[in-house]
């Protein structure tokens, strides 16, 4: 009789369960709908992304836990419809050469239709993991999860609410504390953020965006091994976010020149975060500190090819002529890059600044007479600037 009272139970919430689940989108329209904000995007069309937002979702994850005053969540309500657009961040990222790429679809561990997005922007990695949920008919997004960084789009947003409403505490300050940790990193300031983490991650040593901090530090500071330890101490902290470890494994991998780890870090990563044709520019990358050039260009070709619109991929190419001492393939690069871009005069000066050795090579002449031969005035008024 117990038996047959926990089956019943058990088919009762099956029931429950399948009928909630005919309440959401199939899998296909979310995968729709994400390539549609990548066409979208890449159009520089912002209006798809900002609409696809539910603000009413993000704000109540935003002030749960915040003591404001009415007058306060107006004007913090004021300030997240000003300023949290993310259709226009994206697009103005990928007006300024970024590239925006969908990624993968999958579900989370509660059936939540999830999708990840990857931000290239001149050199710089953006993951970010999407949740949505179905709103009045309509797939909308109500928070996001940057995978590289450890927080999530409501968390940043908080400590810019607190930041503009001079809310100051002790997790508020701590916080400031670690994006000026951040923003140290991306300077590359090391010292500067060792020491101001030495000081602040004591005090957050459970916050993973701390943990994050710290293990990003050490993929750019430490030896590969040290590297390791410090991922497997991340990844007994937080058991459900071995994607961050993974990443910054490869990135140390990448830094030390260790070809097959950065191999095998990729292999994990296309089942976390879906095919990329990224992984060819962080291959070349490996390569090139392996002093494998002539496989680091191979790898940027494959890149190329699968991003053809990405500058800062032809770029990254002439470096490693650069690097070889091939100027006239610097040139010829140069020349390809005139074919299907529109450089400015003020690119000119900046390639004979950036391969200063390049400028006495006949051919890289030969490209500075051509371009010195147009009449920028004239070619922009042509094409329509």
């Amino acid at each position: 009789m117990k038996h047959f009272k926990f089956l019943s139970v058990l088919l009762l919430i099956t029931i429950v369960v399948v009928s909630c689940k005919k309440k959401d989108f199939p899998d296909e329209q979310y995968i729709e709908f994400a390539k549609h904000i990548e066409e979208s995007i890449a159009a520089g069309n912002a209006d798809l992304l900002n609409a696809a937002f539910d603000y009413n979702s993000f704000e109540k994850i935003v002030f749960d836990g915040l003591k404001l005053t009415e007058d306060q969540k107006i004007d913090a309500d004021k300030y997240i419809r000003e300023y949290i657009r993310p259709g226009s961040i994206k697009v103005d990222a990928v007006t300024y050469g970024a590239d925006f790429h969908f990624t993968k679809f999958y579900r989370d561990s509660l059936g939540n239709a999830r999708i990840i997005f990857r931000l290239y922007n001149n050199g710089g990695i953006s993951i970010e993991d999407w949740e949505m949920k179905v709103i009045d008919k309509e797939i909308k997004i109500v928070d996001a999860f940057a995978v590289a960084s450890g927080i999530k789009w409501s968390e940043d947003c908080r400590q810019q609410i607190c930041n503009h409403l001079n809310i100051i505490n002790e997790e508020v300050m701590n916080l400031n504390r670690l994006i000026q940790v951040n923003i140290a990193i991306g300077n590359e300031d090391f010292a500067a953020a060792d020491s101001i983490l030495f000081y602040t991650l004591p005090q957050t040593k459970d916050l993973m965006y701390a943990n994050v901090l710290n293990l990003n530090l050490s993929s750019i500071t430490d030896d590969y091994e040290n590297v390791k330890t410090t991922a497997d101490q991340f990844v007994k902290k937080f058991p459900d976010e071995d994607r961050i470890a993974t990443f910054y494994l490869m990135q140390s991998a990448i830094g030390n020149g260790l070809v097959e780890e950065v191999s095998a870090q990729i292999d994990k990563m296309v089942n976390m975060f879906g095919n990329d044709p990224i992984y060819y520019v962080y291959l070349s990358w490996v390569f090139q500190n392996a002093d494998a050039y002539d496989l680091a260009l191979e790898a940027m070709d494959s890149a190329i090819t699968y991003l053809p619109s990405l500058f800062d991929l032809y770029i990254e190419k002439m470096d490693i002529f650069y690097l070889q001492e091939q100027y006239s393939q610097i040139a010829e690069e140069l020349n390809t890059i005139d074919e299907l871009f529109l450089p400015g005069k003020e690119d000119d000066d900046y390639f004979s600044r950036r391969y200063p050795k390049a400028r006495n090579n006949t051919a890289f002449k030969q490209w500075i007479d051509k371009r010195n031969y147009l009449n920028y005035d004239s070619l922009n008024k042509a094409m329509g600037f």
